[in-house]
């Protein structure tokens, strides 16, 4: 600005000096006067009207305030009556959740239950048939329901309690061991090195109601017919049955491998082979042999022939390899 009263460092003395540089200015004193006194109302005015437009400023500053304050009640307000609006939601929104929870457990177990009803006729109709097909001896049939059977119902052991299941159950157990005993008197009855067609094919459809019945029944109905094939070995080479001696020791294994020879024409249509049925009676064989031969030992200790047992060890090692070949 021009004006010399804006300056940083302003001096009035020099101001003076410049409006009065000379004794011949000082008759312009009262005009310099009256300037000033002009130019202090303005500044005056200016002042006033600052001072006026402060206070009003300042009014509408605290209009102002007290709005936002005001808004800011209003906010809290509203804010409030979201929490509210929000919590009875989220207890409405539990209560749904919880009723769909509910529906939720009724359906699964509204479904388990047909699948139970549905499992627990299915079980009753193939028992009622495995019983006929039982009596019929129509053992092919029969395997087929008695694995449905006791598939079936294994899924009701945790219903134990319920007296119709109960009943049931033990009605599976009844027929089941009836089976059991069945077809093995059929073995016993029929079994033979020479067998017609009609009780072959009863026995390899006996021998499926067998497998289903599991293994512990395998292994009996195996070892029974082992120790019936073996019968044969032990009356004509079992020392307290007979006056054999160690010199007939090819004798004894000429014996076993005619046997394996005919089991393929003679049984292999009836035993499945997963019953492994040559290697059981070999191993029973092999016990037997070993306890012939430790009485034919003892028997013969004074008397015993190197050349003889030499030969004997000889025919066994022989015989030793030929079935671990066969089997392994």
């Amino acid at each position: 600005s021009d004006d010399p009263f804006d300056e940083q460092n302003f001096d009035a003395t020099r101001l003076i000096n410049s409006y009065f540089p000379s004794e011949q200015s000082l008759h312009a004193a009262e005009a310099v006067a009256e300037r000033l006194a002009v130019q202090m109302g303005v500044v005056d005015h200016q002042i006033l009207q600052a001072v006026e437009r402060q206070s009003s400023a300042g009014e509408q500053a605290k209009a102002d305030l007290e709005h936002a304050n005001g808004s800011v009640s209003k906010l809290t307000e509203g804010l409030k009556r979201i929490g509210v609006k929000s919590a009875r939601t989220e207890a409405t929104v539990r209560a749904m959740c919880s009723d769909i929870q509910s529906l939720d457990l009724a359906k699964r177990n509204l479904t388990l239950t047909i699948t139970v009803l549905r499992r627990l006729n299915m079980l009753e109709t193939a028992l009622e048939q495995l019983e006929d097909m039982t009596k019929e001896r129509a053992y092919r049939e029969a395997a087929n329901l008695l694995e449905a059977v006791l598939q079936l119902a294994s899924n009701f052991e945790t219903f134990k309690t319920v007296p119709r299941i109960c009943e049931l159950l033990s009605s599976v157990r009844a027929v089941r061991s009836q089976l059991q005993a069945q077809v093995m008197e059929e073995f016993k009855l029929h079994i033979a090195p020479v067998l017609q067609g009609q009780v072959q094919s009863m026995l390899s459809d006996a021998a499926l109601v067998v497998s289903v019945l599991g293994p512990p029944v395998v292994t009996k109905l195996v070892l029974w017919f082992c120790a019936q094939e073996l019968a044969e070995y032990d009356n004509l080479f079992d020392p307290a049955k007979t006056s054999c001696t160690l010199d007939g020791v090819e004798r004894r294994y000429v014996w076993v491998r005619k046997w394996l020879r005919g089991y393929a024409s003679a049984y292999s249509a009836v035993f499945p082979n997963a019953w492994s049925v040559q290697r059981c009676l070999c191993e029973e064989f092999c016990v037997a042999t070993r306890r012939h031969f430790g009485a034919l030992l003892q028997k013969a200790s004074k008397e015993l022939d190197v050349r003889l047992l030499l030969h004997v060890i000889q025919r066994t090692l022989d015989l030793e390899k030929e079935l671990t070949a066969r089997f392994a």
